[in-house]
């Protein structure tokens, strides 16, 4: 985003929403339910969000089918907002009742907010669906009154959810983000610099890169990223061999982290939140002309998360600067 106080990249990686109707909730099967399309403002800005009503002693839901993966993870989203005061709305999966997977009940008022709930499937297909049952992941229970606008739902394989797919009939797939500035030898230290970022890691991912340095294969690059195992790791590789040893620091998913490598030949360090995390002394420096934010763009690596700072210095920040940082 740009034109604000604090610019920033959002870079996410590629995520398939597998509703097929992910606006037009007319189109799902339901009960107990009065939808009116087109009612209201949604969050895009256009008059293309749901009324949903409900009378209190009934179950009032709508359901719609999607295929899933015995034994993995989905995060189920949507937009909600409440026609008149303080008001609930539930979100969940189910196989016709028969098989409850997990619902989640949330407190809705009258600005639009992003409900998300968790759930590891135990079956191949579910119904998800939205209702007015107070709390539980059955299909039974308290039901209450329900005014809302709805718009925007979303099933995505993942531990964490993306920015949202809108979808018309059929489930689709957005592609990883990624962000480079290429041809860019004349604003990267040959010889020596420093390389900077300020990043949110939001899911434990091989190869999460952060930041790199590289001349389009990895023949010749410095990197910063994150992996399976939860650290972050800093190397540079020069004329296809591995030149500064794996610097290993460790990180919290969801947390935030600022990670800082700097080079020379024969004098590399890696600082991780002002702690140094190592040095290496015998480094050859590699020859780069891109420089990527989130991703290696050639090799497609991206990062699960947020950056709020990258930067490169042509010099080699003393060890002291990097610890600022």
């Amino acid at each position: 985003t740009t034109g604000v106080a604090n610019p920033y990249l959002l870079l996410e990686p590629s995520r398939t929403n597998l509703v097929p109707q992910s606006e037009y909730l007319q189109s799902w099967s339901g009960f107990g339910i009065t939808l009116t399309t087109n009612y209201g403002i949604s969050p895009e800005g256009v008059k293309n969000a749901t009324r949903f009503q409900t009378n209190a002693g009934v179950r009032g839901v709508i359901y719609d089918g999607v295929p899933v993966v015995n034994g993995s993870t989905y995060i189920l989203s949507m937009y909600v907002k409440s026609l008149s005061g303080n008001q609930k709305v539930r979100i969940g999966a189910d196989l016709g009742c028969t098989n409850p997977q997990g619902a989640e009940t949330f407190d809705v008022g009258t600005e639009w907010i992003r409900v998300e709930t968790t759930i590891t499937s135990s079956q191949s297909s579910w119904n998800v669906f939205i209702d007015n049952v107070e709390s539980g992941i059955n299909c039974t229970g308290t039901y209450l009154a329900a005014d809302l606008l709805i718009y925007g739902f979303q099933v995505e394989q993942g531990s964490y959810p993306t920015s949202y797919i809108p979808t018309y009939s059929v489930s689709a797939t957005r592609a990883a983000d990624n962000c480079s500035k290429t041809n860019a030898s004349d604003v990267i230290g040959q010889s020596e610099g420093t390389l900077f970022a300020e990043a949110k890691i939001e899911g434990l991912k091989n190869s999460n890169t952060i930041v790199t340095l590289h001349n389009g294969s990895f023949s010749e690059y410095l990197v910063i990223a994150g992996n399976l195992a939860g650290n972050i790791n800093a190397y540079i590789f020069a004329g296809g061999v591995q030149q500064a040893g794996i610097f290993s620091g460790t990180y919290a998913v969801d947390s935030v982290v600022k990670c800082a490598m700097a080079y020379k030949e024969n004098d590399v360090a890696f600082y991780i939140n002002g702690v140094l995390i190592g040095t290496d002394s015998s480094a050859t420096m590699a020859s780069t002309s891109v420089f990527d934010v989130g991703s290696i763009s050639f090799g497609n690596y991206p990062l699960h998360g947020n950056i709020n700072q990258a930067a490169l210095y042509k010099e080699r920040l003393t060890n002291a600067e990097l610890a600022t940082l």
